[in-house]
């Protein structure tokens, strides 16, 4: 091959599109030899007269944020549209007059001055959000400006529509069934199911009386003197709630605004008309698009009241005043999937802290977590003095069955309840564990079966479908197979089934039937004493949460022989960025049905390595994915919620 002088080279550079390229031809060799060659060269560029470089926040899983030229003027916040691997996404603009550290450095397609700006306290959030996640400003941009439904939301959808489905063809085949028969009797008791599932889907779902504002305790303000986040624990519902109202009207009034998490639509449905009268804009899944426009530009527009379920943290919220999380321990604001696995109450903590806004949570029955916020100082825990309980009457079915004191699935000490509440003129209302295996309120026809002349005024349903029946008449709450609620891998199921307890007892009197009564949460609940304190020492006795912080990594795999190979090659990995003594599995979690899913938990002391180590673990599945090209299989859940 003859060689090339470099006088027969010629170079020509090609500057265009935000890059630079050369133009390598020879004619060296003679007739029919000359080639061009179009090369890129690969180095920083320097600014042009005319434009600037840029940084730009993509909705991907990004761990960088990308360069770009743009030949306008932007500012941090502006929209633009740029090119990524091969396609156009929507981005928003983080960085101006940077230097770039990397070459082929691309030009924004266009700026798109017709889209809202996106503030700088929104940015500082997602970034803040991101770090304590362990996912990226570019996944929470997603999840604040995506149209769409979340996973969740869509798996609600479903099963409501499936609901709705089975409704429509128990309806049909009612009106193909002869009168009087046993299967139309099913059939309507099947349809009455239904139709409260449809209507009821929270618990507690029963709405407030009318709603007033209420004084506000003086330890709740000296508390937000001294910068204190706000545990207010009170069962009176409609207190609670006046009391967050009375906050919320003196912060506006004061030209704050104030932002007002709910755990549900449910709930939200309980309080809407009184905080329509106060003002309030309200946003929820659900929702049409206009409609949640409309909520949208109140924020943006300032002087507002937004009452909204999880996904209205990631609104564009500014000169916040107070921050309110109402039923903070319902695990509803934990958002599960996709990425960002955020838990909207401690986001909402994180948006408060960095607006300089007062935070109050409030429950009747608070989280473990909250709780130890306030034994250690970081939350201040105001009780407020409240109506008693309803009486409550534990029942071992176990030991009733050897004494023969069962008539079917129920003990005759609860058939004597029930028997008195209807003969006082009260209703009755029979839940099940919903865990519990009951086939077309098999159950509630039982029952009704043993009170006939009483029937209509035993209502059924289970956890998910409260009913507080013409307020007062309720007198007496059955819960049937209530062991169901304590079983399972949930190392918080005893937590729960508490908290369900006490919810149920601030309706009416509340009799349980449970195969285990031995279990500490009934033994606590029978001695009068408050369970939450050998709840926590017992956590603290394990390292559990809140004495540390869990981060699940989750693997879902259909290939089994590989889902077991890269799982434990990870959790090796883990083990040596962390420590194993941190580390626990990879392990099949009970719920996994199809056995595609493993699970690696981590749990890290809360102490001043805790970030580091947090940095650590994500770099270590990031660099995972990478090398074994299986990121689209990996995801990290800090904090799961079971």
């Amino acid at each position: 091959m003859a060689k090339i002088k470099s006088e027969d080279l010629r170079l020509n550079i090609i500057v265009g599109d935000g890059k630079k390229h050369a133009e390598v031809s020879t004619a060296a060799g003679g007739a029919g030899t000359r080639f061009t060659k179009k090369v890129l060269i690969l180095y920083p560029v320097s600014p042009m007269e005319n434009g600037s470089f840029i940084q730009v926040i993509l909705p991907l899983k990004l761990e960088w944020e990308p360069f770009y030229v743009c030949r306008e003027a932007v500012s941090v916040g502006d929209r633009v549209t740029v090119p990524f691997a091969g396609r156009s996404y929507a981005g928003v603009v983080s960085a101006v007059g940077v230097e770039p550290t990397v070459g082929n450095v691309k030009e924004v397609q266009s700026v798109d001055n017709g889209l809202d700006r996106i503030l700088p306290e929104e940015i500082a959030f997602w970034r803040q959000l991101a770090a304590y996640y362990l996912c990226t400003a570019g996944e929470i941009y997603r999840a604040a400006h995506s149209p769409g439904e979340t996973a969740d939301e869509e798996k609600a959808a479903r099963w409501t529509a499936e609901l709705r489905r089975r409704l429509e063809a128990k309806t049909a085949e009612l009106e193909k069934t002869r009168p009087g028969t046993k299967k139309e009797a099913a059939l309507r008791e099947g349809i009455d199911r239904l139709r409260r599932q449809l209507s009821a889907p929270e618990l507690p779902s029963d709405p407030i009386g009318e709603l007033a504002t209420q004084p506000v305790p003086e330890t709740v303000r000296a508390a937000f003197k001294e910068g204190k986040t706000v545990l207010l624990e009170d069962g009176e519902d409609a207190r609670r709630i006046g009391i967050f109202l009375s906050l919320a009207r003196e912060v506006r009034s004061r030209g704050g605004n104030v932002l007002w998490l709910v755990s549900g639509s449910g709930a939200l449905s309980r309080i809407r008309t009184a905080l329509e009268a106060a003002g309030a804009v309200f946003f929820e899944s659900g929702q049409t698009p206009a409609t949640r426009r409309k909520a949208i530009s109140a924020v943006r527009a300032g002087g507002y009241l937004l009452v909204g379920t999880r996904g209205a943290i990631l609104l564009p919220h500014h000169d916040l005043g107070l921050v309110i999380v109402d039923d903070e321990q319902n695990r509803s604001y934990k958002r599960e999937s996709p990425s960002p696995r955020y838990h909207a109450r401690d986001a909402a903590l994180i948006l408060s802290r960095l607006q300089g806004a007062c935070a109050i949570l409030g429950s009747a029955t608070p989280s473990l977590d909250s709780i130890y916020n306030a034994e250690t100082g970081r939350f201040v825990r105001v009780t407020l003095s409240s109506r008693e309980p309803g009486a409550l009457t534990i029942i071992d079915t176990s030991s009733e069955k050897r004494k023969r004191g069962m008539k079917g699935n129920f003990s005759l000490k609860m058939l004597d309840a029930v028997s008195r509440t209807l003969g006082k003129g009260r209703k009755v209302l029979l839940l099940v564990a919903r865990r519990a295996f009951d086939p077309d309120l098999a159950t509630l026809e039982e029952i009704r079966s043993l009170f006939p002349d009483r029937r209509d005024d035993i209502l059924g349903g289970d956890l998910g479908t409260v009913i507080d029946p013409e307020g007062d008449r309720l007198g007496l709450i059955c819960l049937i197979f209530a062991e169901a609620l304590l079983s399972g891998d949930d190392f918080r199921a005893d937590e729960r089934a508490l908290q369900v307890f006490r919810q149920l007892r601030w309706k009416a009197p509340l009799a349980i039937q449970s195969k285990n009564t031995e279990h500490p949460v009934f033994q606590a609940l029978e001695k009068g004493e408050d369970a939450t304190a050998a709840l926590l020492a017992e956590r603290e006795a394990f390292g559990y949460p809140p004495y540390s912080r869990m981060i699940g990594i989750l693997i879902r795999d259909n290939a089994p022989k590989r889902l077991e190979y890269l799982s434990s090659r990870l959790a090796a990995e883990l083990s040596a960025a962390v420590g194993v003594r941190f580390l626990t599995g990879p392990y099949a979690p009970a719920r996994d049905e199809d056995g595609t899913l493993r699970i690696i938990r981590i749990m890290l002391p809360r102490d001043r390595e805790l970030p580091a180590r947090k940095q650590r673990i994500r770099e270590t599945v990031s660099q995972f994915g990478k090398t074994a090209k299986y990121e689209q299989h990996l995801s990290v859940d800090v904090d799961p919620v079971a």
